[in-house]
């Protein structure tokens, strides 16, 4: 993520966007309670530190403050954001902004114009967590150069925000971490063999799945539900 000339302010293979850019349309369940604050303009392709795929035809994405992206535990939520238009507009959350104090947020020139403020560096906007309008049940991406000896797995694809990735071993439930890139990492790897996983929402939802194998970098799997 980069700002555009803002000031300083406190099994399935190639699966293409996997969905990411249905926040764009339709809108969600509130999550939280709507807060007032500014969006400032940024730069983006829609990867930002999430780690998701170029999104050039969905630009409608936010860049959250240090302290909202917390370490990547926001990735892929929906955010219902008014401007000066009064429309509400559905975007996803794909970076996080450095530059922002707590509550403010970065949009792209694309989002800032669909909150009617395209000709503005910032603006005062009102926002929301809201549910995601996605389609279909969950997804595990494998990050490329993933093998049985070192893994990263990605959840896309989620209606809420997503807390604990957990692995089966030995009849119990083994937490992985979770790094700001958000990519759950096991540095020791996961084996090549189909792995069961259980993925916890922020409400405590819980899916269970098997992966067909963690050590296939670049692969794409489906899960077998999506959370309520």
């Amino acid at each position: 993520m980069r700002f555009e000339n803002v000031p300083s302010l406190p099994l399935v293979f190639a699966v293409g966007l996997l969905n990411l850019a249905a926040c764009s349309s339709g809108s969600g369940s509130p999550l939280a309670p709507e807060r007032k604050s500014i969006a400032v303009r940024i730069a983006s392709d829609g990867t930002g530190n999430c780690g998701y795929d170029v999104s050039q035809e969905d630009l409608n994405v936010v860049a959250l403050s240090p302290t909202d992206y917390a370490e990547s535990s926001m990735c892929g939520a929906c955010m219902e954001i008014e401007g000066p238009s009064g429309k509400k507009v559905l975007m996803r959350v794909v970076d996080s902004c450095s530059n922002c104090a707590v509550s403010q947020v970065g949009l792209t020139p694309q989002g800032l114009d669909a909150v009617g403020a395209g000709e503005m560096l910032q603006t005062d906007v009102t926002w929301q967590y809201v549910s995601c309008p996605v389609q279909g049940p969950i997804r595990y991406h494998i990050k490329d150069g993933s093998s049985e000896y070192w893994t990263a797995i990605q959840v896309r694809n989620h209606i809420i925000p997503i807390t604990k990735l957990e692995y089966q071993r030995n009849g119990g439930w083994v937490t992985i971490k979770r790094e700001q890139y958000n990519y759950f990492v096991e540095p020791s790897g996961l084996g090549k063999d189909p792995l069961r996983v259980r993925v916890t929402a922020q409400d405590g939802q819980t899916l269970e799945d098997t992966i067909q194998s963690a050590a296939w970098g670049g692969a794409n799997f489906d899960g077998a539900a999506q959370f309520k």
